[in-house]
Protein backbone atom coordinates (compact mmCIF):
# COMPACT_ATOMS: atom_id res chain seq x y z
CA UNK A 1 0.00 0.00 0.00
CA UNK A 2 1.20 3.31 -1.03
CA UNK A 3 0.84 6.83 0.99
CA UNK A 4 1.67 9.57 -0.04
CA UNK A 5 0.69 12.21 2.71
CA UNK A 6 0.70 16.18 2.10
CA UNK A 7 0.76 18.38 5.49
CA UNK A 8 -0.93 21.75 4.28
CA UNK A 9 -2.05 23.93 6.69
CA UNK A 10 -3.84 26.86 8.27
CA UNK A 11 -5.16 27.84 11.55
CA UNK A 12 -8.71 26.79 12.10
CA UNK A 13 -11.23 28.69 14.35
CA UNK A 14 -13.71 26.59 15.60
CA UNK A 15 -15.85 29.80 16.97
CA UNK A 16 -15.51 33.31 16.15
CA UNK A 17 -13.26 35.96 18.23
CA UNK A 18 -10.75 32.46 19.42
CA UNK A 19 -7.24 33.89 20.80
CA UNK A 20 -5.74 30.43 21.23
CA UNK A 21 -2.47 30.36 23.68
CA UNK A 22 1.05 28.81 22.05
CA UNK A 23 4.24 28.30 23.91
CA UNK A 24 7.45 29.01 22.85
CA UNK A 25 10.12 27.12 24.04
CA UNK A 26 13.65 28.73 25.01
CA UNK A 27 16.67 26.88 26.60
CA UNK A 28 17.95 23.11 26.49
CA UNK A 29 17.87 20.61 29.54
CA UNK A 30 17.22 21.51 32.78
CA UNK A 31 17.60 24.87 31.88
CA UNK A 32 14.41 24.32 29.33
CA UNK A 33 11.24 27.12 29.83
CA UNK A 34 8.69 27.95 28.19
CA UNK A 35 6.43 31.19 27.62
CA UNK A 36 3.14 31.05 26.67
CA UNK A 37 1.69 33.93 24.29
CA UNK A 38 -1.56 34.90 23.30
CA UNK A 39 -2.37 36.58 19.88
CA UNK A 40 -3.65 39.91 19.46
CA UNK A 41 -5.02 40.53 16.09
CA UNK A 42 -7.01 43.25 14.62
CA UNK A 43 -4.28 44.62 13.16
CA UNK A 44 -5.44 49.12 12.32
CA UNK A 45 -7.56 48.54 15.42
CA UNK A 46 -8.53 52.50 16.35
CA UNK A 47 -6.62 54.34 18.87
CA UNK A 48 -8.80 55.33 22.24
CA UNK A 49 -8.56 58.65 22.19
CA UNK A 50 -10.70 59.50 25.21
CA UNK A 51 -8.22 58.15 28.10
CA UNK A 52 -4.90 60.17 27.50
CA UNK A 53 -4.09 63.33 26.04
CA UNK A 54 -2.53 61.52 23.31
CA UNK A 55 -4.11 58.46 20.88
CA UNK A 56 -2.95 55.54 22.29
CA UNK A 57 -3.29 51.53 21.25
CA UNK A 58 -3.47 51.22 17.80
CA UNK A 59 -1.49 48.91 16.27
CA UNK A 60 -1.48 48.00 12.56
CA UNK A 61 0.29 44.44 12.73
CA UNK A 62 -0.89 41.12 13.98
CA UNK A 63 1.70 40.32 17.58
CA UNK A 64 1.77 37.80 20.28
CA UNK A 65 1.67 39.02 24.12
CA UNK A 66 3.12 37.04 27.11
CA UNK A 67 -0.40 35.06 28.71
CA UNK A 68 1.70 35.94 31.87
CA UNK A 69 4.40 38.02 33.75
CA UNK A 70 8.02 36.67 32.91
CA UNK A 71 8.55 34.69 36.06
CA UNK A 72 11.66 34.16 38.45
CA UNK A 73 12.18 30.89 37.10
CA UNK A 74 12.62 32.03 33.66
CA UNK A 75 15.18 34.94 34.53
CA UNK A 76 16.74 32.21 36.81
CA UNK A 77 17.08 29.52 33.80
CA UNK A 78 18.35 32.40 30.91
CA UNK A 79 21.08 33.48 33.82
CA UNK A 80 22.13 29.39 34.46
CA UNK A 81 22.33 28.99 30.82
CA UNK A 82 24.60 31.88 29.70
CA UNK A 83 25.76 33.60 32.70
CA UNK A 84 23.51 36.95 31.60
CA UNK A 85 24.38 38.53 35.16
CA UNK A 86 20.68 39.68 35.41
CA UNK A 87 19.85 40.88 38.73
CA UNK A 88 16.08 41.20 39.98
CA UNK A 89 14.96 39.93 43.45
CA UNK A 90 13.46 36.40 42.67
CA UNK A 91 11.42 35.97 46.22
CA UNK A 92 13.01 32.63 46.40
CA UNK A 93 9.52 31.15 44.68
CA UNK A 94 10.04 30.26 41.25
CA UNK A 95 6.66 31.08 40.00
CA UNK A 96 6.43 34.43 41.25
CA UNK A 97 6.78 37.58 38.35
CA UNK A 98 10.77 39.10 37.93
CA UNK A 99 10.74 41.60 40.21
CA UNK A 100 13.10 44.97 40.65
CA UNK A 101 15.02 44.30 37.59
CA UNK A 102 15.74 47.20 35.42
CA UNK A 103 14.98 48.00 32.13
CA UNK A 104 18.28 47.07 30.54
CA UNK A 105 18.05 43.78 32.58
CA UNK A 106 14.69 43.00 30.98
CA UNK A 107 16.32 44.08 27.10
CA UNK A 108 19.29 41.72 28.05
CA UNK A 109 16.59 38.91 29.17
CA UNK A 110 14.59 39.78 25.70
CA UNK A 111 17.97 39.46 23.54
CA UNK A 112 18.23 36.39 25.16
CA UNK A 113 14.89 34.57 23.97
CA UNK A 114 16.31 36.01 20.32
CA UNK A 115 20.22 34.49 20.36
CA UNK A 116 18.31 31.31 21.73
CA UNK A 117 16.15 30.84 19.21
CA UNK A 118 18.67 31.75 16.57
CA UNK A 119 16.57 35.73 15.84
CA UNK A 120 18.54 38.96 15.09
CA UNK A 121 18.95 40.77 19.21
CA UNK A 122 16.18 43.24 19.88
CA UNK A 123 18.59 45.92 21.35
CA UNK A 124 21.76 46.83 20.96
CA UNK A 125 24.69 46.80 23.47
CA UNK A 126 28.09 47.52 23.38
CA UNK A 127 31.40 45.40 24.14
CA UNK A 128 31.11 46.73 27.59
CA UNK A 129 26.98 45.97 27.93
CA UNK A 130 26.33 49.82 27.51
CA UNK A 131 23.07 49.79 25.54
CA UNK A 132 22.94 51.89 22.37
CA UNK A 133 20.61 52.97 19.88
CA UNK A 134 20.48 51.31 16.42
CA UNK A 135 22.28 53.41 13.50
CA UNK A 136 22.16 53.97 9.85
CA UNK A 137 23.74 51.10 8.49
CA UNK A 138 22.88 48.55 11.09
CA UNK A 139 21.34 45.25 9.40
CA UNK A 140 17.18 46.07 11.32
CA UNK A 141 17.78 49.74 11.49
CA UNK A 142 14.56 51.76 11.81
CA UNK A 143 14.34 55.18 11.81
CA UNK A 144 11.23 55.45 13.52
CA UNK A 145 12.37 53.70 16.37
CA UNK A 146 15.97 53.51 17.27
CA UNK A 147 15.15 51.26 20.32
CA UNK A 148 14.06 47.92 18.13
CA UNK A 149 16.01 45.93 15.63
CA UNK A 150 13.29 45.58 12.91
CA UNK A 151 14.40 41.54 11.94
CA UNK A 152 14.21 40.78 15.51
CA UNK A 153 11.05 38.60 17.08
CA UNK A 154 10.79 38.85 20.72
CA UNK A 155 10.52 42.31 22.35
CA UNK A 156 9.84 44.33 25.19
CA UNK A 157 5.95 45.77 23.98
CA UNK A 158 5.80 49.13 23.40
CA UNK A 159 2.91 51.15 24.82
CA UNK A 160 0.34 50.95 22.06
CA UNK A 161 1.59 47.00 21.95
CA UNK A 162 0.89 47.01 26.00
CA UNK A 163 -2.07 49.22 25.86
CA UNK A 164 -3.96 47.39 23.13
CA UNK A 165 -3.74 43.95 25.03
CA UNK A 166 -4.84 45.25 28.18
CA UNK A 167 -8.10 47.54 27.09
CA UNK A 168 -9.20 46.93 23.50
CA UNK A 169 -12.20 44.49 22.65
CA UNK A 170 -11.90 43.45 19.30
CA UNK A 171 -15.83 42.23 19.22
CA UNK A 172 -17.14 45.58 20.25
CA UNK A 173 -14.35 48.12 18.57
CA UNK A 174 -14.17 49.63 22.10
CA UNK A 175 -11.84 50.18 24.81
CA UNK A 176 -12.67 49.38 28.35
CA UNK A 177 -11.60 51.38 31.33
CA UNK A 178 -9.99 48.41 33.08
CA UNK A 179 -7.12 45.10 32.11
CA UNK A 180 -10.19 43.06 33.29
CA UNK A 181 -12.49 43.28 30.42
CA UNK A 182 -14.61 45.58 31.90
CA UNK A 183 -15.48 49.11 32.91
CA UNK A 184 -16.40 48.01 36.89
CA UNK A 185 -13.83 49.55 39.51
CA UNK A 186 -11.44 45.60 39.86
CA UNK A 187 -11.88 44.17 43.14
CA UNK A 188 -8.88 43.33 44.61
CA UNK A 189 -7.45 41.64 47.81
CA UNK A 190 -9.28 42.18 50.56
CA UNK A 191 -8.25 39.92 53.20
CA UNK A 192 -5.76 37.19 53.95
CA UNK A 193 -6.10 34.26 51.88
CA UNK A 194 -8.72 35.93 49.58
CA UNK A 195 -9.47 33.76 46.97
CA UNK A 196 -12.28 36.21 44.90
CA UNK A 197 -10.28 38.38 42.98
CA UNK A 198 -10.56 40.63 39.71
CA UNK A 199 -6.79 42.33 39.70
CA UNK A 200 -4.05 41.62 42.83
CA UNK A 201 -3.80 45.07 44.35
CA UNK A 202 -4.09 46.11 47.75
CA UNK A 203 -7.91 46.37 48.55
CA UNK A 204 -7.62 46.92 52.03
CA UNK A 205 -5.27 44.10 52.79
CA UNK A 206 -1.79 44.41 52.08
CA UNK A 207 0.04 40.90 50.96
CA UNK A 208 3.24 40.45 51.82
CA UNK A 209 4.32 39.12 48.21
CA UNK A 210 3.12 39.47 45.15
CA UNK A 211 0.58 36.39 43.71
CA UNK A 212 2.23 33.68 41.42
CA UNK A 213 1.77 35.16 37.71
CA UNK A 214 -0.53 32.25 36.72
CA UNK A 215 -2.80 33.72 39.80
CA UNK A 216 -3.03 37.52 39.33
CA UNK A 217 -6.47 38.06 38.30
CA UNK A 218 -9.24 38.22 35.25
CA UNK A 219 -7.91 37.89 31.87
CA UNK A 220 -8.10 40.97 29.18
CA UNK A 221 -10.39 40.30 26.30
CA UNK A 222 -7.50 39.11 24.64
CA UNK A 223 -6.61 36.67 27.46
CA UNK A 224 -3.72 37.84 28.99
CA UNK A 225 -3.51 38.33 32.81
CA UNK A 226 -2.27 40.28 35.29
CA UNK A 227 -1.92 43.67 33.30
CA UNK A 228 -3.41 45.36 36.31
CA UNK A 229 -1.88 44.57 39.20
CA UNK A 230 0.87 42.08 40.40
CA UNK A 231 3.67 43.98 39.10
CA UNK A 232 4.66 47.49 37.37
CA UNK A 233 5.76 46.10 33.55
CA UNK A 234 8.42 47.84 31.59
CA UNK A 235 7.06 49.27 28.11
CA UNK A 236 10.18 49.30 25.47
CA UNK A 237 9.00 53.37 24.98
CA UNK A 238 10.20 55.97 26.56
CA UNK A 239 7.89 58.30 29.22
CA UNK A 240 7.85 61.03 26.21
CA UNK A 241 6.88 58.33 23.58
CA UNK A 242 10.11 59.02 21.96
CA UNK A 243 12.81 56.77 21.96
CA UNK A 244 15.75 58.90 21.25
CA UNK A 245 17.87 58.61 24.32
CA UNK A 246 19.73 56.08 25.50
CA UNK A 247 18.93 56.90 29.82
CA UNK A 248 15.52 58.49 29.05
CA UNK A 249 12.45 57.86 31.35
CA UNK A 250 10.82 54.99 30.47
CA UNK A 251 7.01 54.15 30.45
CA UNK A 252 5.68 51.89 33.11
CA UNK A 253 2.55 50.27 33.29
CA UNK A 254 -0.09 48.02 35.69
CA UNK A 255 0.66 49.10 39.18
CA UNK A 256 2.07 46.54 41.81
CA UNK A 257 0.43 44.80 44.63
CA UNK A 258 1.20 46.75 47.22
CA UNK A 259 1.32 50.28 45.75
CA UNK A 260 -1.34 51.76 48.25
CA UNK A 261 -4.59 51.30 50.03
CA UNK A 262 -7.61 51.23 47.19
CA UNK A 263 -5.68 51.78 44.57
CA UNK A 264 -7.91 50.58 41.45
CA UNK A 265 -8.26 54.00 40.01
CA UNK A 266 -4.51 53.47 39.07
CA UNK A 267 -5.37 50.54 36.99
CA UNK A 268 -7.57 52.22 34.53
CA UNK A 269 -6.77 52.86 31.03
CA UNK A 270 -6.03 56.47 31.95
CA UNK A 271 -3.21 56.06 34.00
CA UNK A 272 0.46 55.50 33.07
CA UNK A 273 3.29 55.26 35.50
CA UNK A 274 6.60 56.72 34.39
CA UNK A 275 10.06 58.68 34.69
CA UNK A 276 11.45 55.55 35.35
CA UNK A 277 15.10 55.60 34.99
CA UNK A 278 15.83 52.43 32.89
CA UNK A 279 18.65 51.43 35.60
CA UNK A 280 16.80 51.28 37.96
CA UNK A 281 15.41 48.61 39.49
CA UNK A 282 12.47 49.64 42.16
CA UNK A 283 9.52 47.27 41.98
CA UNK A 284 9.16 47.17 38.65
CA UNK A 285 8.76 43.37 36.51
CA UNK A 286 8.02 43.21 32.50
CA UNK A 287 6.32 40.65 29.71
CA UNK A 288 7.79 39.61 26.48
CA UNK A 289 5.84 40.37 23.51
CA UNK A 290 6.67 38.51 20.05
CA UNK A 291 6.68 39.58 16.16
CA UNK A 292 6.05 37.33 13.30
CA UNK A 293 9.25 36.25 11.33
CA UNK A 294 10.07 39.49 9.40
CA UNK A 295 10.17 37.83 5.76
CA UNK A 296 13.70 38.36 4.99
CA UNK A 297 15.05 35.36 7.23
CA UNK A 298 12.24 33.20 6.39
CA UNK A 299 13.38 29.63 5.96
CA UNK A 300 10.28 28.34 3.83
CA UNK A 301 10.60 30.73 0.66
CA UNK A 302 11.98 27.57 -1.41
CA UNK A 303 12.14 29.40 -4.76
CA UNK A 304 12.99 32.48 -3.42
CA UNK A 305 10.03 34.44 -5.25
CA UNK A 306 9.11 36.75 -1.48
CA UNK A 307 6.60 34.54 -0.23
CA UNK A 308 5.76 31.22 1.17
CA UNK A 309 3.21 29.12 -0.65
CA UNK A 310 1.93 25.78 -2.56
CA UNK A 311 4.57 26.31 -5.55
CA UNK A 312 7.18 26.30 -1.97
CA UNK A 313 5.73 23.19 -1.23
CA UNK A 314 5.74 21.52 -4.74
CA UNK A 315 9.99 22.66 -4.41
CA UNK A 316 10.00 21.26 -0.57
CA UNK A 317 8.86 17.60 -2.03
CA UNK A 318 9.96 17.58 -5.65
CA UNK A 319 14.00 18.24 -4.07
CA UNK A 320 13.45 16.00 -1.18
CA UNK A 321 14.71 18.97 1.05
CA UNK A 322 14.29 18.08 5.00
CA UNK A 323 10.95 17.94 7.71
CA UNK A 324 12.13 20.46 9.41
CA UNK A 325 11.93 22.14 5.44
CA UNK A 326 8.50 21.04 5.77
CA UNK A 327 7.75 22.29 9.59
CA UNK A 328 8.76 25.93 8.44
CA UNK A 329 6.18 26.18 5.55
CA UNK A 330 4.08 24.86 7.62
CA UNK A 331 4.29 27.94 10.08
CA UNK A 332 4.96 30.53 7.62
CA UNK A 333 2.32 29.57 4.88
CA UNK A 334 0.61 32.55 3.86
CA UNK A 335 3.60 35.17 4.46
CA UNK A 336 4.60 37.46 1.78
CA UNK A 337 7.28 40.88 1.55
CA UNK A 338 3.55 42.59 1.61
CA UNK A 339 2.74 41.38 5.18
CA UNK A 340 5.67 40.90 6.78
CA UNK A 341 5.00 41.75 9.89
CA UNK A 342 1.66 39.58 9.64
CA UNK A 343 1.12 35.76 9.78
CA UNK A 344 -1.77 35.66 7.36
CA UNK A 345 -4.22 33.15 8.11
CA UNK A 346 -6.24 31.61 5.52
CA UNK A 347 -9.84 30.70 5.85
CA UNK A 348 -11.39 27.96 5.52
CA UNK A 349 -11.89 28.67 1.84
CA UNK A 350 -8.63 29.59 0.60
CA UNK A 351 -7.56 26.20 2.29
CA UNK A 352 -9.68 23.92 -0.09
CA UNK A 353 -8.50 25.98 -2.76
CA UNK A 354 -5.32 25.32 -2.01
CA UNK A 355 -6.37 21.45 -2.11
CA UNK A 356 -7.58 21.65 -5.06
CA UNK A 357 -4.56 23.18 -6.74
CA UNK A 358 -2.04 20.78 -5.17
CA UNK A 359 -4.37 17.65 -6.81
CA UNK A 360 -4.43 19.36 -10.24
CA UNK A 361 -0.96 19.87 -10.22
CA UNK A 362 -0.12 16.50 -8.89
CA UNK A 363 -2.53 15.06 -11.44
CA UNK A 364 -4.53 12.88 -8.75
CA UNK A 365 -8.02 12.84 -9.14
CA UNK A 366 -9.88 14.26 -5.78
CA UNK A 367 -12.37 11.42 -4.83
CA UNK A 368 -8.65 9.43 -4.41
CA UNK A 369 -7.81 11.48 -1.62
CA UNK A 370 -9.06 11.87 2.04
CA UNK A 371 -9.04 15.09 4.16
CA UNK A 372 -8.37 14.30 8.14
CA UNK A 373 -8.51 17.55 10.39
CA UNK A 374 -7.22 17.86 13.56
CA UNK A 375 -9.80 18.69 16.67
CA UNK A 376 -7.28 20.85 18.34
CA UNK A 377 -6.51 24.22 17.48
CA UNK A 378 -4.54 25.10 15.53
CA UNK A 379 -5.82 22.62 13.54
CA UNK A 380 -3.43 20.97 10.63
CA UNK A 381 -5.59 19.52 7.69
CA UNK A 382 -3.41 16.52 5.87
CA UNK A 383 -4.45 14.94 2.19
CA UNK A 384 -3.93 11.30 2.42
CA UNK A 385 -3.96 9.18 -0.77
CA UNK A 386 -6.05 6.37 -0.62
CA UNK A 387 -4.51 2.66 -2.25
Amino acid sequence: MKQLTMTLVGVIFLFAGANPAASDTFGSGPNSFDIEFVTIGNPDNPADTTSRPYPVGSVPYTYRLGKYEISVDMVNKANAADDLGITFHDWWEPNKPAFYISWFGAAVFVNWLNENTQHAPAYKFDSEGNFQLWEAGDVGYDPENPFRNSQTRYILPSVDEWYKAAFYDAASSTYYEYPTGSNNVPDGIDYAGDTSFDAVFNDGYENALPNDIMDAGVFSPYGTMGQGGNAWEWEETEYDLVNDSLSGARGISGIDWDYGTNSASFLGSWFRGGNANPATRSGIGFRVASLPVPMSILSSDFDHDGDTDGEDFLKWQRNGLSEPGLNDWETHFGLNNNTSRTRIVPEPTAIFLMLMYLVGVLGTPIQKWTIRTSAVLPATIRLQRQP
